[in-house]
């Protein structure tokens, strides 16, 4: 499926109390390329759209937070002298 050109796919699944149940997942890589994540779903198609209209609307913004959590990440190793694994 597809909204503003991001692919997203449905899920339909019968829950273990016999109701019929959906989910929508995306891991567009373009649209996800300015936050720190690979996918992400969603109840309704809605919050999909939703989710979607922002990180395309916002991504400016999403760029400023993805740098600050680098910078975040970067302060919190370097207070506790992380050496990694």
């Amino acid at each position: 499926m597809k909204y503003r050109e991001i692919e997203y796919s449905v899920t339909r699944w019968v829950s273990h109390s016999g109701e019929k149940c959906e989910g929508f997942m995306c891991g567009d890589k373009s649209l996800l390329s300015n936050v720190n994540m690979v996918r992400f779903g969603t109840s309704t198609v809605e919050e999909m759209y939703e989710k979607i209209d922002y990180y395309l609307d916002n991504v400016e913004k999403c760029i400023k937070l993805q740098e600050l959590e680098r910078q975040a990440g970067e302060v919190f190793y370097e207070t506790l002298t992380y050496k990694g694994d």
